[in-house]
C-alpha cells in the first residue's frame, strides 16, 4: 500500500520536471520497483514520454524480462503484466529503430508464441532489422505450408511476418509474401500480402520470373498480375509478359481446369502486350503460335492487336500471311463468315496502328479480292490515316 502511495506522489512531482529529468526519474523508479504492477505503471509513463534517450532502459528491461529473474512471471497470475511490459518495451524499441536490441526480439520470436511473438515479428519489421529478414522469410515460408495444428495462431504469425517483410523490403521475403497472397489464410492476411507486394521491391521482375517458372497454372496468372501492378520498369514488365506468353503457348494440359488457367494466362499476356505497346521481336514467335492454335475469336483478336502494336517489319509479314489465307478463300469463291469478317477488320486496324510503311501495299491490295464494301472502306480509311 505504501508503495502505491509513493508511486502516486512521484506522479504528482514529475509535473515540475523537464522531459529529460522525467525520463531519468521514471527509468530509475522502474529499476527500483519489484512489484509487477508498479513496473507496468512506470513503463506506461516512459512510453508516454516517447524519449529515444530511454532506449537503453527499454533494452535492459526487455533483457531482464526474458533472460533475468522476471522471466518467472511469464506464466502464472502475473503473466498479463509481464506480457504487457514486454510488448511496451518492444514497441518502443521498434519506434526508436533500435536495431541493436533486435537480437532480443528475435529471441522472443524463437522462444514464445501468440500475440507476444507476433508483436516481436512486427517490431523487427518496424525497426527494419534486416539481419533477420531471412529468418522471418523462412518462418513465413513454413507457415504457408499449412501444417500447423493451431490455425489461428499460425495466421496471426503469418500476418505479422507479411507486415514485417513489407517494412523490410528485402528480396528474400518476396516469394514467401507472394505465396501468402495465394495461400490458405483468411482474406485479411491475403489482402495484406497483396498490398505489400505492390511496393515491396522497386522492380520485382526477376523474382516474378522465378515464381512463374515454378508456380502452378493459376498462380502463374496471379504472378503476372502482381508484376503488372508493381512499380517494375517497362523493360522488366516486358520480360515477364513475354515469358508469360511463352508459357501460355508452350505448356499443354488435358485437364479442363488447367487448360482454362492457361487460356486465362494467354489472354492476360496478350492484353498486356497490346496495352504495354511491346515491340520486342522475341514476342512474335509466341504470338504467331497463339494465333495458330487459338480456338476462340477473342484470343485471335488479342493476338492481332498485339502484333499490330509490335509494328516491326516481321509483324507486317506475319499479318500479311494471315490475310493471304482469306485472300485464297475469296479466290476460291468462299466468302468469309461473320467471325472471319471481324478478324479481317481487326487485321486492317492492326496494320494501321503498326505505323509501318510496309503495311500500305498490304492494305492497298485488299480491294482486289472483292471483299464487301465494309471491308474495302476499312482498308481505304486505314490507308488514309497512314498518309
Amino acid at each position: 500500500m505504501k508503495r502505491n502511495i509513493l508511486l502516486a506522489l512521484v506522479s504528482l512531482m514529475v509535473f515540475s520536471l523537464n522531459a529529460g529529468d522525467k525520463a531519468e526519474m521514471w527509468s530509475r523508479l522502474y529499476s527500483r520497483t519489484t512489484s509487477m504492477e508498479q513496473k507496468v505503471t512506470a513503463m506506461e509513463k516512459m512510453v508516454l514520454l516517447d524519449d529515444p534517450g530511454l532506449e537503453i532502459t527499454f533494452t535492459s528491461a526487455l533483457d531482464e524480462l526474458i533472460n533475468g529473474e522476471y522471466l518467472q512471471y511469464a506464466t502464472g497470475p502475473q503473466s498479463y503484466n509481464w506480457e504487457n511490459i514486454v510488448r511496451m518495451s518492444m514497441n518502443e524499441l521498434a519506434q526508436f529503430k533500435a536495431v541493436d536490441s533486435a537480437y532480443l526480439l528475435m529471441q522472443i520470436v524463437n522462444e514464445h508464441s501468440g500475440i507476444i511473438k507476433a508483436d516481436a515479428i512486427m517490431a523487427l519489421g518496424d525497426m527494419r532489422a534486416l539481419d533477420y529478414a531471412g529468418d522471418i522469410a523462412m518462418l513465413l515460408r513454413n507457415l504457408n505450408m499449412n501444417t500447423a495444428s493451431d490455425k489461428n495462431s499460425a495466421e496471426l504469425e503469418a500476418y505479422s511476418a507479411v507486415y514485417a517483410l513489407g517494412k523490410m523490403k528485402d528480396i528474400t521475403g518476396f516469394s514467401p509474401v507472394f505465396y501468402s497472397h495465394v495461400g490458405w489464410y483468411t482474406r485479411r492476411t491475403r489482402n495484406l500480402a497483396k498490398n505489400v507486394l505492390k511496393d515491396m521491391l522497386e522492380d520485382p521482375s526477376d523474382q516474378i520470373m522465378v515464381i512463374m517458372e515454378e508456380a502452378d497454372y493459376k498462380n502463374k496468372l496471379i504472378a503476372l498480375n502482381v508484376e503488372l501492378e508493381s512499380s517494375a520498369s517497362a523493360e522488366g514488365k516486358e520480360m515477364v509478359i513475354i515469358d508469360a506468353l511463352r508459357q501460355g503457348v508452350e505448356i499443354y494440359s488435358s485437364d479442363p481446369m488447367e487448360k482454362n488457367d492457361l487460356y486465362q494466362l494467354r489472354i492476360a499476356a496478350l492484353t498486356a502486350c497490346y496495352q504495354q505497346g511491346i515491340s520486342n521481336p522475341d514476342s512474335l514467335e509466341y504470338l504467331a503460335r497463339a494465333y495458330r492454335e487459338a480456338d476462340k475469336l477473342e484470343e485471335k483478336i488479342l493476338v492481332v492487336q498485339a502484333v499490330g502494336t509490335n509494328g516491326s517489319d516481321d509483324s507486317i509479314v506475319l499479318m500479311s500471311d494471315w490475310l493471304d489465307v482469306f485472300h485464297e478463300k475469296m479466290i476460291g469463291g468462299v466468302n468469309p463468315n461473320n467471325d472471319e469478317i471481324t478478324l479481317i477488320t481487326q487485321l486492317i486496324y492492326a496494320l494501321e496502328i503498326s505505323g509501318n510503311e510496309l503495311a500500305k501495299p498490304v492494305l492497298s491490295e485488299i480491294e482486289v479480292y472483292g471483299y464487301s464494301n465494309k471491308i474495302n472502306r476499312a482498308a481505304a480509311a486505314a490507308l488514309k490515316n497512314m498518309s
